[in-house]
């Protein structure tokens, strides 16, 4: 099947609503006490070339350690927490970079221990 532009910008616009909701959902879980926002996370990795939308304009960027978010303990799915990680971030005027040198407050027991293992060993430098 051949990719057409109207696709690609469809598909686009699906990304980034879908990021939307994924937010959208995360605040409302915060505000209800939830912790998990999503029962049925969708099956994709998170998009390393995600950018925050142009149309949000942020007053203050708000911290990794002050989103009081549940840390990751390596229960539970990983992806479905990196991509409330990502829309979190989005929505709170973070960049990659920003969460990704903050990772030791998203984790915590054994994935915190096989983060820092890593992270240590010059494994990996970014969210890819």
């Amino acid at each position: 099947m051949k990719v057409t532009e109207g696709n690609d910008e469809e598909e686009a616009t699906q990304r980034n609503l879908r990021s939307q909701l994924i937010t959208l959902e995360a605040e409302l879980a915060e505000i209800v006490g939830t912790s998990n926002p999503r029962n049925n996370p969708p099956h994709s990795t998170p998009s390393s070339s995600s950018s925050v939308p142009s149309n949000l304009i942020y007053l203050k960027k708000i911290p990794v350690y002050e989103w009081g978010i549940k840390k990751f303990s390596g229960r539970g799915s990983l992806i479905a927490f990196l991509e409330l990680i990502d829309s979190l971030r989005i929505s709170r005027g973070c960049s990659e970079s920003d969460s990704f040198e903050s990772a030791c407050d998203l984790f915590e027991s054994h994935a915190w221990t096989r983060w820092q293992n890593n992270y240590l060993k010059n494994s990996f430098s970014n969210w890819d």
